[in-house]
């Protein structure tokens, strides 16, 4: 994986700690793309200070972001303005401030976006209960169900549910709208079949092995017995690699999302519902 620009930003500002300074360092002798990176954002400084009277424009950050996510080949990453969606942007269905079908009272805090692709965040609040959430809204399902949502400058993150919304809860009171949003889109997905004739009375041990087109590769494990029975998957290949660092594993059954952070080949263990629903698994990197 590559630097991200805050790292570099610091690396150029001494501001790294021992620890992360010597990571860094070791990173930009073995890796050409960060040097290189290293090296625009030095010339970039350079050319703000020979003009600093001119304010930096408010998409400053979107955009070196954007360079980044171009340059090391990431599409999985969306950057989100900090603006009022246009008026250009055709997605339909942004609830205005008002109350809601169920009667509770909506207020929106804050409405970012991206044209391309087509994609609307808003954070929300319900008035009668305090409670501060995120709707995303695209016309494709994939954009906005059961992707992570990310503030890296703050290191904090959540995962949507399946109709695009998640609760913020750690950071209420933020300035919603200044903030660098990102959606991160999973790096692969798989769908575990509802396992059938499971004898709760004897010990389970079943082994499964699923892939994508895309060269992605777990394998998935059931043990236990009776209302004991867990999951374990380990991720064999990603993309088509066997060496991909730390992973985030999702699962979702029963409406419940649980993430499991693993480092390379580690197992990820969660309980397991036994009922007639599939899982989906999905792989953040």
């Amino acid at each position: 994986m590559h630097l991200s620009i805050e790292e570099i930003r610091k690396f150029i500002e001494n501001k790294l700690q021992s620890e992360e300074l010597n990571k860094v360092n070791f990173h930009l002798e073995n890796c050409e793309f960060c040097s290189d990176l290293l090296e625009k954002q030095k010339l970039m400084n350079e050319a703000i200070s020979e003009s600093f009277a001119q304010p930096l424009p408010d998409n400053f950050d979107s955009e070196m972001q954007k360079l980044w996510q171009l340059q090391s080949g990431n599409s999985n990453i969306i950057f989100l303005n900090k603006s009022i969606v246009s008026a250009e942007i055709s997605i339909t269905g942004l609830a205005a401030d008002g109350t809601d079908a169920g009667g509770e009272v909506i207020q929106n805090l804050a409405t970012v976006y991206s044209e391309n692709p087509e994609v609307v965040l808003r954070v929300m609040r319900e008035m009668n209960i305090a409670k501060d959430y995120i709707q995303i809204i695209s016309e494709d399902p994939k954009l906005s169900n059961h992707v992570m949502v990310r503030l890296p400058d703050l290191d904090w993150e959540v995962m949507t549910d399946d109709s695009g919304k998640a609760v913020i809860g750690d950071l209420a009171d933020k300035n919603y709208e200044s903030l660098n949003w990102q959606i991160k889109l999973p790096d692969a997905v798989f769908e575990l079949e509802p396992i059938k004739n499971l004898s709760i009375k004897k010990e389970i041990e079943k082994q499964f092995e699923l892939r994508t087109d895309n060269n992605d590769k777990i394998k998935v494990k059931l043990t236990g017995k009776e209302d004991s029975l867990q999951i374990q998957i380990q991720v064999e290949q990603l993309n088509g690699k066997t060496d991909f660092g730390e992973i985030k594993v999702s699962i979702c059954q029963k409406e419940e999302i649980i993430i499991r952070q693993i480092d390379g080949n580690n197992i990820a263990t969660f309980d397991y519902h036994n009922d007639n629903d599939s899982i989906n698994i999905r792989l953040f990197q």
